[in-house]
Parts: C-alpha cells; structure tokens; sequence
C-alpha cells in the first residue's frame, strides 16, 4: 500500500513528486528565481481532468522585491466563445468556509501593506476594470447576502471603510472614501459621471428591497454635509415624500434655517412669486417677479401683521 499523506490526502507520494515536478516546470527559470527561498508545500496533486495543480497546505513566498517585478502573477487570456451567463470564471477563486464553532477571525483574502515610503503612490488593495468593448465593466464588487431569512442581530456590511489615525486632520487629507472621476484616455474629452453615489433595489425593482436611512450620520460631525461644488442645484428633491425637508425633531441653537442677506426664498416653482432681506433698506420684501409687492421694516415698531 502506498504511504499516506497527511490533511487525508489520498494521493500517492509518486504522484505528489510528478505533480510538483510539473509545477516547478511550469514556472520556468524565472519562476524558479523567484520561489528561491520560499516554502511550497510537498502535497502538490495534479488534478489531470482539469489540467491543474492542486494543493493543500501552505504557500509561502519569500523574494525580496528588488525589482519592479511581481513577487506572483497571474494571467488568464478568456479567449473563447460561448459559456454560461450567470456562470463565474476567475482568474482566481477563493472560497473559506467558516464552521459552527469556529471563534477565530476568518477574512478570505487579507492584504496588508506597511508603508514606509516618503514617495509613491502605495495600496494594499487596488481593483482596475479595463473596458475595450461594449460590456459592462466594474473594477470591484461587494456584496453581503444574507441567508437565512432572518433580521437577525449582527451586523451585515457590504463594505466597512476605517480611518484610525491621531489629532486633528489640519490638512483635510484623512478620507474615508474619495470619489474622484476623470479621463479615461488622456487625450479624450473630459468625463461626465451620472452619479458619484447611487442608492436603490436591484435593478430600480422597489419589491427587491428599501432603505430605512438613505444616508445616516452619527456621532460629532462638524458639517453634515458640506456643498462646494458648482453647479445648477446644491440640493434638489424630485421624488414623491410626505415631508420635504424636516428639522422637528433636532436641536439648531442660533438657527434651523439661515441664507445669506439679498437672496431670496421662492414660494413655487417658477421663482416668480418669492421673498428675501433687503440688507439695504433692513426690509423683508415680497415680489411678483421683479415688481416688489410688500415689505416689512425690521426697524419699525412692533406691532401685528
């Protein structure tokens, strides 16, 4: 009977040298550079009908990056015809299965980068979708999906971004996400992007599912939300709502709603029938399109509307 491997492995010590054989063949002398130092596990097992080499165990790689090289580079060329919509091929595919019992912390693919560079441009996780045709294109998906039918209490994230860092951010250089649209080709026109944040059901179908806070801030925030662009609308509201804009339930201590002096409040859609603070003559004033129909003096003396 020939000798067993451990992990209950059941292929043969011979058929783990042929297969590692093959392996370290298939990297070729700069593969073999490459992986000089580095720790390859013995149970290397060729699965003959799928034309791969499968392992189990550990694969450490120890190269020091001397170069502008890849310490290990993948490729695939999907060059064929035909398939299965729905149906996922990857360049890599990693599956951790996490089992009742488990206390661990188990995270599928864990990059980390310690920079110490005082140049650069260095990231520990960078996802680039390249479109040369006409199908859709994304550079990095995240979904959470919940099986078990339940509202359950645990957290569901799709995506949790952290910021850890100390003092005061003098600079405005900390930021939790930072949306940036620009040139696909150098030499192309500029980009026009529809939206930088997008919030909806699968597909705009409202059966998949809804929001309870379409966007939620919590805990000490100087500014809310902070407008320095430039454009037609700082904010605008065209869905169908009950409330339009609510400061009920809040604390606003000096005001709940402030505009600057000679600009004007409209009382519908046309901008025709409006008020504003005339800073010259101290009067709200109310117009008609540019015909000023009434005032009121804020330096004259109390007394009823």
């Amino acid at each position: 009977m020939p000798e067993e491997a451990p992990y209950g492995d059941k292929h043969t010590l011979q058929e783990k040298t042929v297969s590692r054989k093959r392996f370290l063949a298939s990297v070729g002398a700069a593969g073999a550079a490459l992986l000089a130092g580095s720790i390859l596990p013995a149970e290397f097992v060729e699965a003959a009908d799928q034309g791969t080499t499968n392992f189990t165990g550990t694969v450490q790689v120890n190269a020091p990056a001397t170069s502008t090289t890849s310490s290990m580079n993948i490729s695939r060329d999907a060059n064929y015809s035909g398939g299965s919509p729905g149906y996922v091929n990857s360049a890599l595919y990693v599956v951790d299965t996490v089992r009742n019992g488990v206390a661990a912390y188990e995270w599928g693919i864990t990059s980390v980068l310690n920079n110490f560079a005082s140049a650069g441009e260095n990231v520990a996780l960078y996802g680039q979708g390249n479109r040369h045709g006409t199908g859709p294109t994304w550079a990095g998906v995240f979904e959470a999906r919940d099986h078990t039918q339940n509202a359950g209490t645990t957290g569901l994230l799709g995506l949790e971004v952290d910021v850890f860092a100390n003092g005061l951010d003098t600079n405005h250089i900390r930021l939790g996400i930072d949306i940036v649209v620009g040139k696909g080709v150098a030499a192309g026109s500029a980009c026009q992007a529809y939206a930088g944040i997008r919030l909806g059901p699968v597909n705009g179908d409202a059966n998949q599912g809804s929001f309870q806070k379409g966007l939620l801030l919590t805990g000490s925030v100087t500014t809310g939300v902070d407008v320095q662009s430039n454009g037609t609308y700082a904010f605008r509201s065209s869905g169908t709502n009950n409330v339009g804009l609510d400061l009920s339930t809040g604390t606003h201590s000096d005001s709940a709603i402030r505009i600057k002096a000679n600009e004007s409040i409209a009382l519908e859609s046309t901008n025709t029938i409006k008020m504003k603070y005339n800073s010259s003559t101290q009067k709200i004033e109310f117009y008609n399109g540019s015909n000023r129909v009434g005032y009121i003096d804020t330096n004259g003396a109390d007394h009823a509307l």
